[in-house]
C-alpha cells in the first residue's frame, strides 16, 4: 500500500474518516510512503499551525 498525502492529514488532524485510514494502513502487509509526500505534509500542517 502506499500512504497518500491526504491519508496522512486525515489521521494526524484525527478527521472523521481517520479510523477508516488507520485500518487500511494496520492491515497493509507492505506500507510505503514518498518523500514527496512526507513533504507535502509538513507544509500542509506547517499552513494549518
Amino acid at each position: 500500500m502506499v500512504i497518500d498525502t491526504s491519508a496522512i492529514i486525515a489521521i494526524l488532524l484525527m478527521e472523521e474518516e481517520s479510523a477508516l485510514f488507520i485500518n487500511a494502513i494496520y492491515s497493509a502487509s507492505t506500507r510505503l510512503i514518498s518523500t514527496c509526500s512526507l513533504l507535502e505534509a509538513t507544509m500542509v500542517l506547517k499552513r494549518k499551525a
